[in-house]
């Protein structure tokens, strides 16, 4: 959070950042990720990145913790912040 505060801080204009794969990231490693982008939420956009953009295959919501845990996140998830979520098909060749 520290190192996204200081970025965002240090940029003259607001910053973005778009964390790609973001589903690969496994249990507390996930849940930490999550938790620190919450808690800098309220600081932006001068204090922290204006808009934050999790890519992967999956919602992150829909994230199923591979240890036994809960099988989705929830509304009790650190991360209930979400404005839209978007789903790419596959492109066709004129795409």
């Amino acid at each position: 959070q520290t190192v996204l505060q200081g970025w965002a801080m240090a940029s003259p204009l607001p910053l973005v950042v778009f964390l790609d794969e973001i589903d690969s990231l496994e249990d507390q490693t996930l849940i930490s990720i999550l938790r620190q982008l919450r808690a800098g939420y309220p600081n932006r956009p001068q204090g922290f990145p204006h808009s934050v953009g999790l890519i992967g295959m999956r919602d992150v919501r829909d994230y199923k913790v591979k240890s036994g845990g809960s099988e989705r996140l929830n509304t009790s998830s650190p991360f209930n912040i979400k404005a839209e979520s978007l789903t790419l098909s596959n492109f066709s060749f004129t795409d």
